[in-house]
């Protein structure tokens, strides 16, 4: 999802809202798996935009309701479905929509150890032999920190973190002790 929030589908939100709203309310497993098939089709349907990972994360969260095995844990997944198109919930830190987490395909929610290379693009190089790759700062602005804050390295080396904070319009502020490597960081940031 990146730093906006949208569905991008052919139908509106209120429409998607709608139809979980009324599937809350559903006695049988079968008729939710039914309209859900429907619902699947609806979305797949000419002029959507089927290979948007916002139409893919709802077709999930629907794929993930038609596999409950109860009716009881069908309408949790529901409860949760409708929460996500109807509030938004952030915790403070940053502007992550919690109710939606899982659409933030940028941040990862897995171990970052397993990143199998090093971001070289823009001015990143591995020049400077303390470096880390961009990754980490990345993830963690993007997790812990909202557009236009400030994000202060006190290791700032070849400026990696200070590379990736303006990438995501973070102030920046480095502190580096080698003045030959402050110079280097002067020329990529």
């Amino acid at each position: 999802m990146g730093e906006a929030d949208h569905i991008a589908s052919p139908l509106p939100a209120e429409a998607i809202l709608a139809r979980i709203r009324a599937l809350k309310s559903a006695t049988s497993i079968t008729t939710i798996r039914e309209t859900i098939a429907e619902l699947g089709e609806t979305l797949h349907s000419d002029g959507a935009a089927g290979d948007s990972h916002e139409v893919e994360f709802l077709l999930a969260r629907l794929d993930q309701v038609a596999a409950s095995r109860t009716l009881e844990r069908a309408h949790y997944y529901l409860s949760r479905l409708e929460r996500s198109f109807s509030q938004v919930r952030t915790n403070g830190v940053n502007d992550i929509n919690l109710n939606r987490w899982q659409e933030y395909t940028d941040i990862l929610t897995d171990s970052l150890w397993l990143i199998e290379r090093r971001d070289n693009s823009g001015v990143h190089s591995a020049d400077y032999w303390g470096n880390f790759i961009p990754q980490i700062p990345y993830q963690m602005m993007r997790r812990y920190t909202r557009r236009g804050e400030w994000v202060l390295d006190t290791f700032a080396g070849a400026g990696t973190t200070l590379i990736e904070g303006q990438r995501l319009g973070r102030h920046t502020l480095g502190i580096e002790l080698n003045p030959a490597v402050v110079e280097q960081a002067r020329r990529l940031v």
